[in-house]
């Protein structure tokens, strides 16, 4: 989380000569990259964590119908699969990525987490391409050492998403479901 933030901070540190892949490694669980943060949410009972990750998946998703795939309120668990979408213009053309993600809430009380993991990007021929493969060594730098310019640039958009969507779930999480309206 601390490296994400530097970089969104200073995107132009990204672009200096001494950057090595050790600097873009993203944060990962048994070789998969994944993005996972508790958070603590004071005096809220864990069906009221549920029920606002629930709540949250319709939000995000616009619907929550293709996107669940678990969902058990007795475990205080809910599992589904994402899809965003990442823009960069090389050559001053737009071209959208898909990338395909799992996300999974875990409530108790006072508190929830969320990992966000199993990224895949759609490439031109719709196969998906696992994001460590996108990101490894071999496909960011250059037999120079050098990284690749277009790898860095969509490395730091998909950062930047990412935070996105870790700050909804935060975001979500912390917001009451019970209304007077």
């Amino acid at each position: 989380m601390k490296k994400t933030l530097l970089f969104l901070l200073f995107p132009s540190a990204l672009f200096a000569q001494g950057v090595t892949y050790e600097d873009l490694r993203l944060p990962d669980i048994n070789g998969k990259v994944t993005f996972q943060e508790v958070v603590d949410i004071p005096d809220t009972k864990a069906d009221e964590l549920y029920n606002r990750s629930k709540l949250w998946f319709v939000d995000f998703f616009r619907s929550s119908e293709h996107v669940i795939e678990m969902d058990s309120q007795d475990l205080g668990v809910i599992v589904g699969n994402g899809l965003t979408s990442i823009y960069q213009e090389p050559l001053g053309i737009e071209v959208e990525t898909k990338v395909h993600f799992t996300v999974k809430i875990e409530t108790k009380e006072n508190r929830a987490r969320y990992t966000l993991t199993n990224f895949a990007m759609t490439n031109s021929t719709n196969d998906r391409v696992p994001i460590e493969t996108f990101f490894s060594e071999r496909y960011m730098f250059k037999k120079n050492g050098k990284p690749y310019k277009a790898s860095l640039i969509w490395h730091e958009k998909f950062l930047q998403e990412i935070s996105s969507i870790e700050y909804s779930i935060q975001n979500g999480l912390s917001k009451s479901v019970t209304s007077d309206w």
